[in-house]
């Protein structure tokens, strides 16, 4: 088993294709987007696939009948993505990671059926989210007085866990409020670490050094979620990319 990141990446490319988008806030603002699985402990792409405007249409080509073959995720396109990249390595009992863009219960449900574990962050709008996670007001109604501010009711380190069969969904208060899904650890067991911040006190005004409560799966997303950004790092070393008006050529060079 190891642990693999998907992320997005970007083939820097000007040349007239459907493929090439704009983004001002990347180093190169014209380029390709490509979706990346790398080896988070020493970027090896495991696999990528560049982005195409009717990627929804395409199936994977060991699936000829891929409507109606079990390992076809059919939920909605960030979902599609990861399916495509992580199928080959389905059954080998990995764990993937990913941002709040890919991450659904439906995904994470049909991958851990297929022997893949998988971590993400989570937005309030997140497909399969628990109603517990998206009302903050509800956290703790014991013990945290309704009238309370959002700084008595969640204070820096405090987190809630929930289980739900095999599939993990915790809300964390860091400098903000940040959720998890995973379906790699389990909220029955201890899972709990120390991380230091730099907090700021609101009486002097000084920052100061703090250990903060935080849990195990905020620690796993944290150290692995890493794997496209060290791949992006070691190409940067040994640029292989040269000018070609076919944008195949670029991919090929870059990937």
């Amino acid at each position: 088993m190891c642990e693999l990141a998907i992320d997005e990446g970007v083939i820097p490319y000007r040349g007239h294709t459907k493929n090439v988008l704009y983004n001002p806030a990347k180093p190169h603002k014209y380029g390709m987007r490509v979706y990346t699985l790398s080896e988070s402990a020493t970027g090896y792409v495991f696999n990528d696939e560049v982005h195409q405007p009717v990627a929804d249409n395409c199936h994977h080509p060991l699936d000829p009948d891929a409507a109606d073959h079990p390992r076809v995720f059919r939920g909605n396109r960030p979902g599609k993505i990861v399916s495509r990249l992580i199928r080959p390595y389905y059954e080998l009992g990995h764990h993937v990671i990913m941002d709040s863009y890919y991450t659904s219960a439906p995904l994470f449900d049909h991958l851990y059926v297929h022997n893949i574990a998988a971590t993400g962050t989570c937005s309030m709008y997140t497909l399969g989210l628990p109603d517990e996670v998206k009302n903050a007001e509800n956290y703790d109604p014991q013990v945290v007085p309704p009238d309370a501010d959002d700084e008595e009711r969640w204070p820096s380190g405090s987190f809630s866990v929930f289980q739900d069969g095999a599939m993990t969904v915790c809300a964390w208060k860091d400098t903000k409020m940040v959720n998890f899904m995973s379906t790699a650890v389990s909220a029955r067991r201890p899972n709990r670490a120390l991380v230091r911040r730099r907090c700021k006190d609101k009486r002097t005004g000084a920052f100061e050094r703090l250990e903060v409560l935080c849990p195990i799966v905020a620690v796993m997303y944290n150290q692995y979620f890493r794997g496209v950004d060290l791949t992006d790092q070691q190409l940067a070393y040994y640029t292989p990319g040269r000018s070609s008006p076919r944008w195949h050529r670029a991919v090929f060079t870059t990937s």
